[in-house]
């Protein structure tokens, strides 16, 4: 909403933009201007409350900019909605259309959003269907209040599961030598089917000995620390479990592990 004043005498008169309308104000001039700023001030949070971004969720689930959708999932419950920073919705926002696409897989199958939200069947397949795969959402929207039309665009991943990468020790794996523990000082997280697909950062984690005491630690940067290296040095023909925390790129954090056995 956008207020001038128009003459200071005895009376005021104000203009608002918004509807366009005379308004004739018999109030002296300090309390005019003092209309004008609260009127102005008003004007300039609401703009700043209604900046439109587009929100998904899966059966009630909201799902993160940039963040991995694994496991099962009823794809035919996914839904888009414009809403505001606060995740509000906005009605006089409209989506006109929208298309969910793949990153590496064939980009004419793609899924058709609707005016309502909702996705179709060749979207929703391609969904249910989708292993190590990035997907980029795209929708076209209306402001209603000027008939104006912005593009928003979203992306998550799908059946995105990393691994903790510790030299070449994999989940599970028996009698592990010594001699390649020991030289292990750092680990990281990786997307080992696509590494360029998706980055992972490491959060914190520890490092655990069966039969040791002494517990390790996993630094932000997955470095291990001294106690860390300390106890992996000692364990000829124990278990070791490693847990990390880290982050996907959209913020959200995750856990996951790393249990081996060293060779007597």
């Amino acid at each position: 909403m956008e207020a001038f004043s128009a003459k200071f005498r005895n009376f005021q008169y104000l203009i608002i933009a918004s509807n366009m309308k005379l308004i004739k104000l018999n109030i002296p001039r300090t309390l005019s201007l003092l209309v004008l700023f609260f009127l102005t001030t008003v004007s300039s949070f609401a703009a700043e409350d209604l900046v439109p971004s587009l929100s998904i969720s899966i059966s009630g689930e909201k799902i993160a900019n940039g963040s991995c959708v694994n496991g099962p999932r009823d794809f035919s419950k996914i839904k888009f909605q414009i809403v505001d920073q606060n995740g509000k919705g906005l009605s006089y926002f409209q989506i006109i259309q929208g298309n969910v696409l793949p990153f590496k897989s064939d980009r004419s199958m793609r899924g058709t959003i609707s005016e309502a939200g909702t996705l179709d069947a060749a979207g929703i397949e391609l969904l249910k269907n989708a292993e190590g795969e990035r997907m980029t959402v795209f929708v076209k929207v209306l402001d209603k209040s000027d008939n104006s039309t912005i593009g928003l665009t979203f992306q998550f991943f799908v059946n995105v599961t990393p691994n903790i990468i510790l030299g070449n020790i994999t989940q599970g794996k028996k009698n592990v030598e010594m001699e390649i523990l020991a030289s292990m000082e750092s680990l990281y997280i990786e997307f080992t089917e696509n590494p360029k697909l998706i980055s992972f950062k490491v959060v914190s984690g520890s490092v655990v000995v069966d039969g040791i005491k002494l517990k390790g630690k996993v630094l932000e940067n997955g470095a291990l620390d001294d106690n860390a290296i300390k106890i992996l040095s000692q364990a000829a023909g124990k278990q070791v479990t490693i847990l990390v925390s880290y982050s996907e790129p959209s913020g959200v954090e995750r856990r996951t592990a790393l249990v081996f056995t060293v060779a007597a």
